[in-house]
């Protein structure tokens, strides 16, 4: 899709608002910003963000701006953004609500997603988790963005169940350091251009349970050590939650039409999956 620059002007200046922000440094001596994104600015930063990644490992076509799709304008779906002390961009992901049982999952592994449905759990699915090169060893940048989402799924929206797909490649490490369990073989996914890749799954119950344990001095004595191990506290928590709540705000009708996305694609979708199980 092209940018209109009216357009973007126009959006620019509605949304231009300063973003409240939620800072940390990592052990490496990295400063943090951790913006909701909830405007304009905040989600055109983190889809060109996830785009250039993605196009730096050939998931994507070299023509395409920025990657969204029809969940973000769902009231509920959380996007990340991260910057540096220079306000440059430096990581994003999103949470896409199973609300309309179509994720972005259902297109490759929609066997699994309908078996864990079968289960009555509700599926929230970690999609377009993007890091800049330079950040890409920080255990401390992926674990406390981990760590948000983890907060926002289960204490917010208490859902039940997280998925993601990743390049079959990465899930040993999905498996080591954040206790996901692969679900089925391994397939081709389109949307990254046939790239191999895995579902995997772990339960929030799950992760609560971790972070307790490691927060626990002697349970903690026994456990391997994983990203959980720097989780934030339980005051932290409560802090980011508040931030949260405050900054939540959805897509604007005038976004919606900027990148030609609707609601209603979501419905489709669902419609047309649900002729594909019968």
């Amino acid at each position: 899709m092209r940018n209109n620059s009216g357009t973007t002007q126009l959006l620019s200046r509605m949304y231009s608002n300063p973003n409240h922000s939620w800072k940390d440094s990592s052990e490496e001596g990295n400063k943090f910003s951790f913006i909701l994104a909830n405007d304009y600015e905040t989600r055109q930063s983190a889809y060109r963000l996830a785009n250039s990644a993605f196009q730096e490992m050939e998931y994507v076509d070299s023509t395409s701006e920025y990657i969204v799709d029809a969940h973000d304008c769902d009231e509920d779906t959380f996007t990340l953004l991260v910057k540096n002390e220079n306000g440059e961009s430096i990581g994003t992901v999103s949470l896409y609500f199973d609300k309309y049982k179509s994720l972005p999952s259902d297109e490759v592994f929609c066997e699994e997603m309908s078996t864990l449905r079968k289960n009555k759990v509700r599926i929230a699915e970690v999609t377009r988790l993007a890091i800049a090169p330079r950040y890409r060893q920080s255990k401390t940048l992926i674990s406390r963005m981990f760590n948000m989402m983890y907060l926002y799924a289960y204490k917010i929206m208490q859902f039940t169940d997280l998925v993601i797909e990743v390049k079959e490649v990465h899930a040993f490490y999905y498996q080591k350091l954040l206790s996901f369990e692969i679900l089925g073989k391994a397939r081709s996914c389109l949307r990254v251009n046939g790239t191999l890749a895995n579902i995997l799954h772990i339960k929030l119950s799950g992760i609560n349970k971790e972070i307790l344990d490691r927060r626990d001095p002697v349970k903690s004595k026994s456990l391997r050590k994983n990203i959980y191990n720097s989780a934030f506290s339980q005051y932290q928590e409560n802090e980011i939650i508040i931030f949260f709540n405050n900054n939540k705000k959805p897509m604007s009708k005038r976004e919606m039409a900027f990148y030609d996305i609707s609601l209603d694609d979501l419905i489709l979708n669902n419609e047309e999956l649900e002729l594909v199980l019968i």
